[in-house]
């Protein structure tokens, strides 16, 4: 059951958010920033890096949950980032020029951190986990 409480309370702000992104994506027409497929699939990549969160946080070498929670956050935004930055140019796909091609690799983990504290670890609380 915990790891059930921890799969909803890790899918429930992409789900909850990624509609209205999507409508925003299809209103500016980037229509082309559907096509990263993750985009869709990101809830359950939440949620399960959640439950990973909870099945192997007790075996960290980090302790404090704060430091742990920020670098999950941070992993998952990394690997997402190298998802999109060597799998599918962002300078093709936003039309950015060469030199910011490598950006999300700089940003997707900062903000991903500080998602990860302060909203998935409120999620959790609310779950009781």
């Amino acid at each position: 059951m915990k790891y059930l409480k921890a799969f909803i309370a890790g899918l429930a702000l992409p789900a909850t958010f990624l509609p209205a992104g999507i409508f925003v994506i299809l209103f500016l027409g980037k229509i082309n920033i559907l096509e990263i497929a993750p985009v869709y699939i990101l809830p359950w990549i939440w949620g399960i890096w959640n439950v990973l969160y909870f099945s192997i946080g007790e075996r960290c070498p980090i302790k404090n949950q704060n430091l742990r929670l920020w670098a999950t956050g941070a992993t998952l935004g990394f690997l997402l980032a190298l998802f999109v930055v060597f799998v599918k140019a962002p300078a093709l796909l936003f039309g950015l020029e060469e030199c910011w091609q490598y950006f999300p690799l700089i940003v997707m983990p900062l903000v991903y951190s500080i998602v990860w504290r302060y909203v998935v670890k409120h999620l959790n609380s609310l779950v009781g986990l």
